[in-house]
């Protein structure tokens, strides 16, 4: 799994291959989970110019899903289980349909499950040489 960060856009982007990906929709379920990147895997993409070396999750009852950096080490998760497991069900259908190569997450108004204020992500699914 690698995730990539630009603080100049606030474009944010998750390469993982199945198996992480799977590893993050069950994360999804359990709070302040946390998930590491291989520290082979510590280094920016480009065009972004920073990478992040974890991801952590909270739920927070009745809240949407936000996507924040902290601290420029690590993409915090929060949500509402109800709406992580939405978001894990979309991560799930990337899976089931890797021609897709890609799940933009953005807000727009009434979005059923993202919070306003959340981040943009881009979750590429890739092969086993991540």
């Amino acid at each position: 799994m690698h995730i990539d960060f630009e603080p100049t856009t606030n474009e944010l982007q998750i390469r993982a291959n199945q198996s992480d990906l799977f590893k993050i929709i069950n994360s999804l379920a359990s709070n302040k989970q946390t998930l590491h990147c291989p520290t082979s895997e510590l280094r920016a993409l480009f065009p972004f110019s920073s990478y992040l070396e974890s991801i952590q999750i909270y739920h927070d009852t009745n809240q949407t899903v936000k996507f924040s950096v902290m601290d420029n080490k690590y993409l915090q998760i929060q949500g509402s289980l109800d709406k992580l497991k939405i978001l894990g069900d979309n991560i799930n259908e990337l899976i089931k349909h890797p021609q897709w190569q890609h799940l933009h997450l953005e807000y727009y108004p009434d979005h059923p499950y993202l919070a306003k204020s959340t981040l943009s992500v881009v979750f590429w699914i890739a092969n086993d040489t991540v």
